[in-house]
């Protein structure tokens, strides 16, 4: 399981999505109004449908009211 910690200052909407290097959604992990403070993030390393994915270099984007950040992470199995 790959994980990320957020902190929100205020609540705010947020997105979560992992990306293949093509670009293309692999995985939707957030889509919610969330509360002040500390979230966990975690990603299974599965796809929308369940199904488990390859090894490889995906991204995580997460969009906080309009800001948005992308880390590289590396599934291994």
């Amino acid at each position: 399981i790959t994980s990320a910690n957020l902190d929100l200052p205020r609540k705010g909407r947020v997105s979560a999505r992992v990306h293949d290097v093509t670009g293309r959604r692999v995985r939707s992990l957030v889509a919610a109004v969330l509360p002040a403070g500390h979230h966990r993030i975690a990603w299974d390393g599965r796809d929308d449908r369940g199904t488990s994915v390859a090894s490889g270099i995906y991204y995580v984007v997460v969009s906080v009211e309009g800001d948005r950040v992308a880390r590289k992470v590396t599934l291994l199995k």
